[in-house]
């Protein structure tokens, strides 16, 4: 079997789920205390601890020999003192550090969701999980089956969107529905792909929402097929399109008390926004506030619940 090291496993979080699939598996940190904790929680998951070598060692200075190991696997630091990280050269060990001393290893990283992978030659991951994006997971190419992916969990299921699905360059009017994607699909940058398996349009090329006419495209490509209606996402039924300055007497005509501001490409704070309408009413409605063309557009909404 494939010879697997954690070479960041601190307190031993993945090693219980790399030891149930791989031969050998190795774990690394230069913490002997988290050592120490990584193997009281093999034993607590009822693991053959005896199947996992645990080793205080720094990631960057492998103890093991060139090619000994088939797959690295890594979590850098993900904060520092000035906020999250963004470059990867800047991650805790560096990126480039750990791909140079892992020469001959197929690499795994896990990232924060926000780091930039633009210069990444092999396969980004983007999770997320019950609605909020987790993490960017970077594979090189030896492990690369897809150059980008969204994976989806939500309510315990998976659903999974690649860069080689069927794509769609549609883009066309506001329709009856307005769909805010799932945001591993939106910084994976398969909203095309995700729009194509829908069978819906992107209202602007450079923006992430998707509309459509007919729920049926949703409950007729959603039902357990990967890739199709993911579960979770938020789908608002149009009411009225309006121009910005003309907002506040639109919503007060829909008697509107509590509203709920998405903004995409359009440089507005939603709290001043909301604060100028003046509320007095009692429905709850969604305005999308986004960019289509050159003109800023409203988008008065009622959110649907759907059941992905």
């Amino acid at each position: 079997g494939l010879v697997v090291a954690d070479v960041t496993c601190s307190v031993g979080t993945e090693l219980p789920h790399l030891a149930g699939r791989f031969g050998t598996v190795l774990g690394g940190d230069l913490d002997p205390s988290r050592l120490a904790m990584a193997r009281h929680n093999m034993t607590v998951t009822g693991q053959d601890a005896g199947r996992v070598a645990l080793v205080r060692a720094d990631a960057v200075r492998p103890v093991f020999a060139p090619g000994a190991v088939d797959v690295v696997v890594a979590d850098p630091a993900r904060r520092t003192a000035r906020g999250r990280i963004r470059d990867p050269k800047d991650l805790l060990p560096p990126l480039p550090d750990l791909l140079e001393a892992h020469r001959g290893s197929a690499v795994a990283v896990k990232c924060a969701p926000g780091i930039d992978y633009g210069e990444w030659e092999g396969q980004v991951d983007v999770v997320s999980v019950d609605g909020g994006v987790k993490e960017a997971c970077l594979y090189t190419p030896e492990l690369a089956a897809h150059e980008r992916r969204a994976v989806v969990f939500r309510d315990g299921r998976r659903r999974v969107l690649t860069s080689d699905d069927p794509e769609s360059e549609e883009v066309g009017r506001v329709g009856r529905y307005i769909l805010d994607p799932d945001g591993a699909v939106v910084r994976a940058g398969l909203v095309r792909q995700y729009a194509a398996a829908l069978g819906w349009w992107r209202v602007d090329p450079h923006i992430a929402y998707l509309s459509g006419d007919s729920l049926e495209d949703l409950s007729a490509r959603g039902t357990g097929t990967e890739g199709a209606f993911l579960p979770g996402q938020r789908v608002f039924e149009v009411i009225e399109e309006v121009q910005l300055k003309k907002l506040r007497p639109a919503l007060a005509a829909l008697d509107c008390g509590r509203l709920e501001i998405l903004v995409r490409g359009v440089d507005v704070d939603p709290d001043q926004l909301r604060r100028k309408m003046k509320l007095k009413g009692g429905r709850e409605l969604t305005v999308v506030l986004t960019r289509i063309g050159d003109a800023s557009v409203a988008v008065i909404t009622e959110e649907l619940h759907l059941r992905g």
